[in-house]
C-alpha cells in the first residue's frame, strides 16, 4: 500500500545521483512530493518531525524509467485470445502490469501506442499504484504502414491496444496534420510517428519508407505548434532521414543507422532509444513454437547481429542515448533487463544508469526528475547491492526495498 505523501529522510549507504554522481552516507530530504534537501547524513540537519527512512546499507538513486514501452500489449498472448479477452478484464491485467512496473523501481514510463488517457489519470489520482505515465494514445502510421492491423481481406487484427484509443491509420499531409491534432485534443503528451516498417510488419520491410517527408514534416510542424515532442519509430535508410530532416526527438529502436545518421543525431540533438529488451524478447519468444510468425521471426535474426557495432558507433559519437524497452508489459519488472543489454553492448553500468534517469527524463521532457538534487520530483528507488558492479541487480524485483514516486511510499521493505 502506498503511504500517502509526508517529510521524511532517507539515509543512504551510497547515492547515485543519476548524473554521474557517487556519494557516501548522505540525507535526502523530501518534503510536499519534492526533493527538499541532499546533504551529507553527519552534518544532523533534521527537519523537526521527520521520519528516518533507513536505507544506510543500500544504495539509492532516482526513480528508474521506461523511455518506451506499450503497456497494453502483452507478449506470447496469441491474437485470438487478446480478441476474446473482455474490456474489463483487459484492463485488470495492464493494471497488474503497470503495479508490477512500480514494485520494481520504474517511477515513470511513456507508452508509445495502446494505452487509453484513463490509466494515465489513475494513476495520477491514486486510484492505480502504477509508474507515471506519458502516453501518445496511438501510432501515426500509413495505410499498409507499421501499425496498419487490417489484412489482405480487409479485417483488422488490432486487439494490441485498449478499448477506446484511436486508430492512427492516416495518409496524406491534411490527414496527418488532421490526426495529429485529434491525438493531442484526447490528451497524447507526445506524438509517435512511425517512418518506417518493422520486425513485426506484415507487409514492409524495417528500411521500407513509410509517409513522404511532406507527411513526416506536417507531423511535426503540428505538433510543435503545440509544444509535443515527436518520437519516430524508424531503423534506418530514407525513412529515418526524412524524420531526423524533419526535427523529430527521439529515434526509436536501433537499427543499421549509418555513420551521416549519427552525426544527424549528435547535432540536432536526438535521442536515442534503442529497445534492446524488445530485440531479447523476441528471439526468447522464437524458441516457442507457434508465437511469433515467420517473418518476425527471419527479421529479428538478421537484424540482431547488426545492432552490437552500430550501439557502439552511436556511443562513441556522442549520441543521446535513454533506456526504453518495448517489452509490451513484460511481468514481474523485466524492465530492468534493459540496464543489463546496455552494459553488455558496451555502456558502463554508470552510464546505463543516467540512460534510465537523467538522460531518459530529458528524454521524455521531465526536467524535474530523473536527479536526486533539491527541487526534483521526490522519485527515489533503494537497491541492496550495488549496481556500479553488477547491473543485473536491478532485476532482481526483491532486491528494490524502497520505492517512492512523488514523495509517496510505494514500497518499503528496509525493515
Amino acid at each position: 500500500m502506498a503511504v500517502a505523501s509526508e517529510s521524511f529522510i532517507v539515509r543512504c549507504g551510497t547515492l547515485l545521483d543519476g548524473t554521474g554522481g557517487r556519494l557516501r552516507d548522505m540525507a535526502v530530504t523530501v518534503a510536499g512530493g519534492r526533493i527538499a534537501a541532499v546533504t551529507p547524513w553527519k552534518e544532523g540537519r533534521r527537519p523537526a518531525g521527520a521520519r528516518v527512512v533507513d536505507a544506510g546499507g543500500l544504495t539509492v538513486l532516482p526513480g528508474l524509467f521506461d523511455a518506451h514501452d506499450h503497456l497494453a500489449s502483452t507478449p506470447g498472448r496469441t491474437l485470438a485470445e487478446k480478441a476474446a479477452m473482455p474490456p474489463s478484464l483487459f484492463v485488470l491485467r495492464v493494471a497488474e502490469v503497470m503495479r508490477e512496473m512500480l514494485q520494481a523501481g520504474f517511477t515513470t514510463v511513456r507508452d508509445m501506442g495502446g494505452l487509453d488517457l484513463g490509466m494515465k489519470m489513475a494513476v495520477e489520482e491514486g486510484l492505480l499504484a502504477g509508474p507515471r505515465v506519458l502516453v501518445s494514445l496511438a501510432i501515426i502510421t500509413q495505410t499498409a504502414g507499421l501499425s496498419d492491423y487490417t489484412n489482405a481481406v480487409g479485417f483488422s487484427t488490432d486487439v494490441l491496444r485498449l478499448p477506446g484509443t484511436p486508430a492512427g491509420v492516416c495518409d496524406g499531409v491534411e490527414q496527418v496534420r488532421a490526426m495529429t491534432r485529434r491525438l493531442i485534443r484526447g490528451g497524447a503528451d507526445f506524438i509517435k510517428i512511425a517512418t518506417t516498417g518493422g520486425i513485426s510488419s506484415r507487409i514492409s520491410g524495417i528500411l521500407t519508407r513509410e509517409f513522404t517527408f511532406e507527411e513526416v514534416k506536417a507531423v511535426v510542424d503540428e505538433a510543435r505548434a503545440f509544444g509535443k515532442p515527436v518520437a519516430v519509430h524508424a531503423y534506418g535508410g530514407e525513412g529515418l532521414k526524412n524524420a531526423l530532416r524533419a526535427g523529430v526527438h527521439s529515434v526509436e529502436h536501433l537499427g543499421p543507422l549509418d555513420d551521416d545518421d549519427i552525426a544527424t543525431m549528435v547535432r540536432q540533438g536526438t535521442y536515442l532509444v534503442p529497445t534492446l529488451t524488445n530485440m531479447w524478447t523476441r528471439l526468447e519468444l522464437a524458441k516457442v513454437p507457434g508465437v511469433l510468425s515467420p517473418y518476425n521471426i527471419q527479421k529479428a535474426q538478421e537484424l540482431a547481429p547488426l545492432q552490437r557495432e552500430v550501439f557502439g558507433r552511436a556511443c562513441r559519437a556522442g549520441v543521446r542515448i535513454a533506456a526504453g524497452t518495448d517489452s509490451r508489459g513484460l511481468r514481474n519488472g523485466g524492465n530492468a533487463r534493459e540496464l543489463s543489454l546496455l552494459v553488455q553492448y558496451g555502456m558502463t553500468p554508470m552510464d546505463a544508469i543516467r540512460a534510465a534517469t537523467s538522460v531518459a527524463a530529458e528524454c521524455c521532457s521531465m526536467p524535474d526528475t530523473g536527479r536526486v538534487e533539491a527541487g526534483q520530483r521526490a522519485d527515489l528507488i533503494a537497491v541492496d547491492g550495488d549496481p556500479l558492479r553488477d547491473i543485473e541487480t536491478f532485476e532482481e524485483t526483491e532486491q528494490i526495498r524502497l520505492v517512492v514516486r512523488d514523495g509517496i511510499v510505494f514500497k518499503d521493505r528496509l525493515g
